[in-house]
């Protein structure tokens, strides 16, 4: 009989982790096209994200000198937003910032959900599309303008 046969071997395991990640959003601050009755039935959907600053934004991969553009966020006038700031954060973004750094000054920044055809074939698909400043610019990050985020739902 001869010695058994033997071989090195490397087992690698890889996992994937992944989370759900739920965030409230102050009812004046979100929006949906009229006609729909619930967000699985509309086309259209945004958040108006005014808390980001020119260094957030940069640090996520916007375009920096397109966030440098940008107008200056002038504050929030609405009653429900003055009623939620306990401690008087509006009176920093209408002063100008409050800040000597640029980096720091607030930025208006909506994020817009829209299904449709935008590269030309169908089925019609879910984007993000991010504008910024009272200019509304669709912003880039990394290139782009608009990120695909799925398939819709079957028509």
């Amino acid at each position: 009989m001869g010695s058994p046969v033997t071989h090195d071997v490397t087992i690698v395991t890889t996992r994937k982790l992944a989370q759900a990640w739920v965030m409230d959003v102050p009812p004046e601050e979100f929006g949906i096209e009229r006609s729909a009755r619930s967000i699985g039935d509309c086309n259209c959907c945004f958040h108006e994200v005014v808390t980001k600053t020119e260094a957030q934004l940069i640090a996520e991969g916007f375009d920096a000198s397109q966030i440098r553009a940008l107008l200056p966020h002038p504050g929030t006038t609405e009653i429900e937003a003055l009623a939620r700031d306990t401690v008087e954060e509006h009176l920093s973004a209408i002063a100008g910032g409050g800040s000597a750094s640029s980096a720091a000054r607030l930025v208006r920044i909506t994020e817009h959900y829209v299904r449709m055809d935008y590269e030309g074939s169908a089925p019609h698909c879910l984007y993000q599309v991010i504008i910024g400043g009272d200019q509304a610019e669709i912003l880039g990050r990394h290139d782009k303008d608009c990120m695909r985020l799925g398939a819709s739902r079957p028509d």
